[in-house]
C-alpha cells in the first residue's frame, strides 16, 4: 500500500493533470459559445427577403469549411502523440506488458498521423483550387458588372435545384448564364498563355493539359433557369450559356 501511495498516485496525478488543464482552457470557449446560441436562438432576421448573393458565394462557404476542416485536422495530429503520450505514462496493462503497450501505441500514431497527412493533403488542394476558383468568378463579376452602364441586369451566385449559377446577366438582347472557369498557369511569364477552343471535339487546349467543356453542366443549367424564368413570367424565356476563362486569350480553331 505504501508503494502505492507513493509511487503510482504521483505518476497518475502527473498524467492525467495535463488533460485536466486542456479541459479546463477550452471549456470557458465552448461555455460561451453554447450560451450565446441559446440566448440568440429565438431571434430572426429583422429583412423580409435573402440578400442577393455576393460574386463567389458559395466558394466562400466552401472555403470557411474547408478552413475548419484543416483546423480540426491540426487539433488532432496535435492532440493524438499527447493522449498516447499520457497512455503510455498511466501504463494500464502493468509492469509485465510495460513494452507492448508503447509499441501499439506507436502503431496508432503513425497511422493515424498517416491518415491525417491523406486528408490533409486533399483537402489543402482543395482549397487550393476553390480560392483560385473565387478570384476567377471575382475578376468575371467586375468585368459583368459593367455591363449595368447599358441598362443590363448582372447577377451572381444564383442558386438552383442542383448547384448554382456563376453569373446570370440579363440585356435586350436576351438572357445568359455564363459558369466560370479558372484554369492555372505553370507561369505567369510565359509567352504561350492562350487557350485554344477545339469546337470539333469539345474541348480548350491549354499549354500543358487538354480542358473538356462541361457541356452536360451548362446545358443543365441552362435548362433549370429557362424552366424557373418561365414559371416566373408566365411566357418562354430562353436562355444561352457562356463559358468564361479569365486571364487567358482564347482563340478559335
Amino acid at each position: 500500500m505504501k508503494i502505492f501511495e507513493v509511487d503510482l498516485i504521483p505518476l497518475a496525478i502527473n498524467s492525467v493533470l495535463p488533460s485536466v488543464l486542456l479541459l479546463i482552457g477550452i471549456t470557458p470557449v465552448l461555455a460561451a459559445l453554447y450560451l450565446v446560441r441559446r440566448k440568440l436562438s429565438f431571434r430572426r432576421s429583422p429583412l423580409p427577403r435573402d440578400l442577393l448573393r455576393p460574386p463567389g458565394y458559395s466558394l466562400q462557404t466552401e472555403i470557411e469549411r474547408l478552413r475548419e476542416e484543416l483546423l480540426v485536422l491540426f487539433c488532432l495530429a496535435s492532440i493524438l502523440p499527447f493522449i498516447a503520450t499520457i497512455v503510455v505514462l498511466i501504463n494500464p496493462l502493468g509492469e509485465k506488458s510495460r513494452w507492448i503497450l508503447p509499441a501499439l501505441l506507436i502503431c496508432v500514431v503513425v497511422a493515424g498521423q498517416v491518415l491525417i497527412f491523406q486528408k490533409v493533403w486533399k483537402t489543402a488542394k482543395d482549397l487550393w483550387y476553390k480560392r483560385h476558383g473565387l478570384d476567377g468568378e471575382v475578376a468575371v463579376a467586375e468585368e459583368l458588372n459593367l455591363l449595368m452602364i447599358d441598362g443590363c441586369r448582372v447577377f451572381h451566385d444564383v442558386p438552383l435545384e442542383r448547384g448554382n449559377i456563376d453569373h446570370v446577366v440579363i440585356s435586350k438582347s436576351g438572357v445568359y448564364a455564363v459558369e466560370t472557369k479558372t484554369l492555372g498557369r505553370l507561369d505567369e511569364r510565359s509567352s504561350e498563355a492562350e487557350a485554344i477552343v477545339d469546337y470539333t471535339r469539345n474541348q480548350i487546349r491549354l499549354p500543358d493539359r487538354v480542358y473538356s467543356i462541361p457541356l452536360q453542366k451548362l446545358e443543365m443549367q441552362t435548362r433549370l433557369l429557362q424552366n424557373f424564368l418561365s414559371e416566373s413570367v408566365g411566357r418562354p424565356i430562353t436562355v444561352q450559356s457562356m463559358l468564361a476563362i479569365p486571364g487567358w486569350s482564347v482563340k478559335d480553331r
